[in-house]
């Protein structure tokens, strides 16, 4: 199993890790911690974002509930 997670989650790296065969996405927002994406964007904007620009699952990451769409 290929889990990507980019550093700075956008809908064109989802769609290229898909394409390179990753299996699930690890997509996190601005506030998650730790290392901190270049985007100021929050987890409720990102996320879905990456859900509808991907075809494979989305693990939505930080410093809050784990859901997994």
């Amino acid at each position: 199993m290929l889990i990507h997670r980019e550093l700075t989650p956008t809908p064109d790296a989802a769609r290229m890790a898909e394409k390179a065969g990753a299996d699930i996405i690890i997509a996190m927002g601005y506030d998650e911690g730790g290392w901190i994406p270049q985007n100021q964007i929050g987890p409720f904007s990102i996320v879905p974002t990456i859900v509808d620009s991907a075809e494979i699952p989305v693990i939505d990451t930080g410093g809050k509930m784990i859901f997994v769409v």
